[in-house]
């Protein structure tokens, strides 16, 4: 039961997330790449996804929020229980603003997260196959391939920033009310002298692997879904 702990949020959130992030990509790329018949820069497909990734913060920021809180209490400690009590006593205690606590932070990891997950999903599809125009059929297996590579990269591109944002999501109610505590300059040190460097890539390996095989079955059904609906 404790490895499911705080699912609840991201279950209810994670598809909202997900065609904010995807149609807002889509549009970026359409008013940046207005040419037909041709693939749009890889700088452009940056430029697009940076924009996803800030525009879904909306809705990301406060479910990183809840769904970290809910994981790092321990059985023995609890202090919320459940999403609607870890949401009302945020409010309580810091106000609606309580809820977009680490915002910055995520906005710096979502930008160039999804600039990163975009470009470098188009840039491998493209390598793997030069001869595909944009209105060829995309094989499966091509659109699995490009999502299993970005999902590890992007991975590994954004996980200092990862730590330090989930870092001031899971303050205290007591302690988050003190800007110092949680700015971003004061986490980043804290976690680096606890570790060095290194410390800024605790749990990379299962990020990674995650990021694979999620990745390596979203990008086809996600492709799969806008050609059936073209």
């Amino acid at each position: 039961r404790a490895l499911w702990k705080g699912m609840l949020s991201p279950l209810l959130t994670n598809s909202a997330m997900g065609a904010i992030t995807f149609s807002t990509w889509q549009e970026a790329q359409r008013l940046l790449h207005i040419e037909d018949g041709s693939h749009a820069p890889l700088s452009k497909v940056f430029v697009a996804g940076a924009v996803a990734g800030v525009v879904q913060c909306s809705l990301a920021t406060p479910t990183e929020l809840v769904r970290t809180k809910l994981q790092v209490q321990h059985e023995g400690s609890r202090v919320y229980n459940g999403n609607a009590d870890c949401i009302r006593q945020v409010i309580r205690a810091e106000g609606l603003q309580g809820l977009y606590r680490g915002n910055v932070s995520m906005m710096l990891r979502e930008a160039p997260a999804f600039g990163v997950y975009f470009s470098v999903y188009e840039g491998t599809k493209r390598a793997l196959c030069p001869q595909l125009k944009p209105s060829d059929k995309e094989p499966m297996w091509l659109q699995a391939a490009g999502g299993a590579v970005t999902g590890g990269v992007t991975w590994a591109a954004v996980m200092p920033i990862d730590v330090i944002s989930t870092r001031i999501q899971s303050l205290p109610e007591e302690l988050a009310k003190d800007p110092e505590q949680r700015s971003i300059r004061r986490v980043a040190t804290q976690i680096f002298e606890e570790g060095g460097i290194r410390a800024f890539y605790r749990g990379l390996p299962a990020a990674i692997l995650r990021g694979v095989v999620l990745n390596a079955l979203v990008f086809p059904v996600y492709e799969t879904i806008v050609e059936r609906l073209s």
